[in-house]
């Protein structure tokens, strides 16, 4: 309805001198709905950017706090709702309520990602998009800086024609078209190219002799991915063994890597190995990794 108060509301109408707005979506980052960028935050004596504060959300080490990357924005539908109206009796129209923000991306055909994205689906996250030109869009509280809440679905492809290879999607529903009001484009100092999610690795071990070999691999396509990890080398907050049903320790001496073999070492181990959490690894220098299994000992 017209608002009929003696108040109005309004705000100066200069054009912005910073224009800013985003570009090309390229990127939609999930978060929790309780992550909050604040600003003022000390972390190991200095105060952390938004930039750090997105990568250590990207490596937590609880899943449910985690932060995830989507994959690149291949294409994109906008369905975002009309507002709804009233039209009188003598055919004048009224807003009533604003529409609701919704679009679609579609990513490249990955059926071993497209699988694992199935699992956010019917559920209520925060996200934040990446524009092609280092900005962000964000939604700015009281607590901090974060994103607007929204339900995700995603979908497998669909067939495919003689003249067109079919995309999965991903569909972004904006559940408030208040909070939208409050959005902000902020610029980074990182490319969105440059925040990716964690990658699935598997640990294998090999016994030699009194040695143990361990390598690791890519949990879909099994590709050799130990090298990434040599940081890790002579790190003993990376390693763990369990012996039984004992919780997992730390390990007194850790495996060392061996550039020429490309593969780690290390004796006088039983039980199992494990990798400590990405939020660990990222610490060390190892950066998208995740190895959440222990693997037992050869016998």
């Amino acid at each position: 309805m017209v608002n009929n108060s003696c108040k109005i509301n309004t705000n100066n109408t200069a054009e912005s001198r910073c224009k800013s707005e985003l570009w090309m979506y390229s990127r939609v980052v999930l978060l929790p709905k309780n992550a909050f960028y604040k600003s003022g935050v000390i972390v190991s004596g200095v105060e952390q950017t938004f930039e750090e504060w997105l990568e250590a959300g990207i490596h937590a080490a609880d899943p449910m706090q985690r932060f995830y990357p989507m994959p690149e924005v291949r294409g994109i539908e906008d369905n975002t709702e009309d507002p709804t109206t009233w039209t009188d009796p003598y055919g004048a129209e009224f807003p009533l309520r604003d529409g609701s923000f919704r679009f679609t991306q579609r990513f490249h055909r990955d059926s071993c990602l497209n699988k694992r994205l199935l699992a956010f689906n019917n559920q209520e996250f925060r996200a934040i998009i990446f524009d092609n030109s280092n900005n962000v869009q964000v939604i700015r509280t009281s607590e901090g800086i974060t994103g607007a809440v929204c339900d995700v679905f995603v979908t497998q492809p669909k067939a495919n024609t003689e003249s067109e290879l079919s995309q999965p999607t991903i569909k972004y529903s904006f559940l408030s078209p208040d909070e939208m009001k409050s959005r902000e484009i902020i610029s980074t100092e990182m490319s969105w190219e440059e925040f990716k999610g964690l990658e699935d690795i598997k640990l294998n071990i090999l016994k030699d002799v009194s040695n143990l070999i361990i390598t690791f691999t890519v949990d879909c396509s099994g590709e050799d991915v130990t090298g990434e990890l040599a940081p890790l080398s002579g790190e003993a907050s990376a390693w763990f063994r369990q012996t039984g049903s004992n919780a997992p320790i730390t390990m007194d001496t850790a495996p060392s890597y061996d550039p020429v073999t490309k593969t780690f070492s290390v004796t006088g181990i039983s039980g199992k190995i494990g990798l400590a959490n990405p939020s660990v690894l990222l610490g060390l220098g190892v950066n998208n990794k995740d190895c959440s299994e222990m693997v037992a000992v050869p016998s």
